[in-house]
Formats: C-alpha cells, sequence, structure tokens
C-alpha cells in the first residue's frame, strides 16, 4: 500500500463545466425554451416576443440577456419596423442533447454555423479534491522535507495504517493554501486505464480534452494504448501543480 506523488498552469477543468452545465440548466425554464423555439424560427425583437408571451418588454428583455450571456441568442442588429428602431435576436443553439453513462453525462450543444459541437462532460467521479483531514498530522519532518523539494516523481511507501495518506495530504493541503493545484485520484479495484486518462483530461484546454477524448474512443475499439499514453504525458507537460495517485497498490497487470 503507498501513495506516489509527481510534481509536474491549470485550465480549469471539472469545476468550470460544472459551472457551465449548472448555468446553462438553470436558463431552460419553460419560458425562456418558449422564446428559444420563437427565435429558432425567425429573428424577433423583444416587443414582439413580449407580445406574444403577453408579458412586460422589460421582463423578456432581461431573459433574452441572459441567454445571449450564455450564448444561446445573438443580435441580428437593428431594423425599422412600424416608424420603431428595434433590435432583432436570433436562436444560435440548434439542440441539445443529454447523454448519461455509468457515473456520468455529458451535454452536446449544436449551435448555428459552429465547426464542431459543444461537450460539457461531467461525472462525480471526477471530482480530484485531496481528502480532508479529520485531524492535524504531527511530526514526519524529514518526510515532508523530501516530498516538498522534490521535482520530480515521488514514491510514499509503508505498511498499513502507518499514516501515508495523511501525510500526503496534509502536504497537498499546505499546496492549495499557496494557490498551487492539486490533482488527486484514489485508484479503485474498478478503475481502468481509459478512466483515470478521462479523468486526467480536465487537465488539458478544452479543445486538447476532445482530441483525447476522441482518441481514447479509437484505442478502445482497436484494443491499443500505447499512443495514447504518450500523448497523455506529452500533454501533461505543461500542467504546474501536483498530481497525486493514491493506493497504487491496486494496479495490476
Amino acid at each position: 500500500m503507498g501513495s506516489s506523488v509527481m510534481e509536474t498552469q491549470s485550465w480549469g477543468g471539472f469545476s468550470d463545466d460544472l459551472r457551465r452545465a449548472s448555468e446553462l440548466f438553470g436558463a431552460m425554464d419553460k419560458t425562456n425554451l418558449r422564446i428559444l423555439l420563437m427565435l429558432s424560427a425567425s429573428p424577433l425583437s423583444t416587443r414582439e416576443l413580449a407580445r406574444r408571451l403577453g408579458t412586460a418588454e422589460s421582463h423578456v428583455s432581461e431573459r433574452i440577456k441572459r441567454l445571449a450571456n450564455e450564448g444561446l441568442v445573438r443580435s441580428e442588429g437593428w431594423v425599422r419596423l412600424n416608424g420603431r428602431n428595434l433590435k432583432l435576436y436570433s436562436a444560435t443553439l440548434r439542440s441539445i442533447r443529454v447523454d448519461f453513462k455509468p457515473e456520468s453525462f455529458m451535454l452536446t450543444l449544436q449551435r448555428e454555423g459552429a465547426a464542431k459541437d459543444t461537450n460539457i462532460f461531467l461525472a462525480p467521479y471526477m471530482r480530484y479534491d485531496p481528502p480532508k483531514l479529520r485531524y492535524k498530522v504531527v511530526g514526519r519532518r524529514a518526510e515532508r522535507v523530501v516530498i516538498g523539494g522534490s521535482r520530480g516523481a515521488v514514491v510514499v511507501w509503508g505498511v498499513a495504517g502507518i499514516g501515508k495518506t495523511s501525510l500526503v495530504a496534509s502536504w497537498a493541503a499546505r499546496l492549495r493554501k499557496n494557490g498551487t493545484m492539486v490533482f488527486w485520484h484514489t485508484l479503485r479495484p474498478g478503475d481502468s486505464f481509459t478512466s483515470v486518462c478521462t479523468k486526467l483530461t480536465q487537465l488539458f484546454p478544452e479543445h486538447k480534452r476532445s482530441e483525447v477524448l476522441e482518441a481514447m474512443a479509437r484505442c478502445v475499439e482497436e484494443g491499443r494504448f500505447d499512443g495514447l499514453i504518450d500523448e497523455v504525458i506529452r500533454l501533461l507537460g505543461g500542467f504546474k501543480g501536483a498530481i497525486v495517485f493514491d493506493d497504487y497498490h491496486v494496479c495490476s497487470g
């Protein structure tokens, strides 16, 4: 039993996707869905939308502003109608698909004029926060010096229950307090190479994340992972923070 520590800019990841998904779902109430449906048929002004909805134009304007902030509608410019200058809006979103999978789900957004779909991947399993300590770790000064001073891989080993996880978690807590990102994964018997790599993709820029996920799907079909391993290692070269794998003894094969 043991913990391995590898010290290696963060681009966000799970928390960013979770925020985006929450905001998108929050914008999808009944009235906003009606607005999107009408705007997908033809560009309309807030005045016309308010007339069709039977509500105040100021109320519609607030909703349009939120939908625009989410990238779901866009301005089509000003037109002169019935002696008034009116700004027209249209829907940018063609569809939203939700794919539910074991321990995760993916939102796929198809937008007008976009070359590629936007994918938002979410899973509770994808959280990478270090475990919270229930008590203060004392001693282990020599071990702390070794872990804190390393710029490469460190393996922490010892008999079960000696405090390896607590030692590394206390070190990780200090790093996070100082603003350093820590990626933590506790290995489980049900883990696979692809599941761990999927979790690691949260450390990549969004466009690279999609590339790796697509490459991973191909590797699963072909049963070959050598090229994927090299690509993941290459992309991790730009990550500045700490990566921790706990309980690496469960790895086999």
